[in-house]
């Protein structure tokens, strides 16, 4: 069971990091989201793109998940999407985790009519 130890706070990164939902640079400078958790004693900080998370929510992507999103689940998420709008793209071709995060984000904005 996780804990949750404090609440999420917006940062602004000193330095390089990893976003913990696509897997992806969180550049220097760049906004992120940061909460401290606790996985039966095992203490962590899961960093995230703000656009990230705003993903995971406009795709329901939290419900059903009792224990909390991973990335594992955030990414076969983001390409399926992918995928459902792009039929011929198969499986195997999905190597840049950039282009469905970009892709999601068109389809929050409303700028894709797929």
């Amino acid at each position: 069971m996780v804990d949750i130890l404090d609440s999420i706070v917006v940062k602004s990164a000193r330095k390089d990091h990893k976003c913990d939902y696509c897997w992806q640079k969180i550049a220097k400078g760049d906004s992120y989201e940061l909460q401290r958790l606790n996985d039966d004693g095992r203490l962590y900080s899961w960093k995230n793109h703000v656009h990230c998370k705003k993903i995971a929510q406009h795709f329901k992507m939290y419900d059903d998940c009792y224990e909390g999103l991973t990335r594992e689940d955030f990414i076969e998420t983001i390409w399926e999407i992918y995928r459902n709008h792009n039929p011929e793209v198969k499986w195997n071709q999905c190597k840049d985790i950039q282009l469905a995060v970009d892709f999601c984000i068109k389809l929050m904005n409303g700028l894709d009519s797929a």
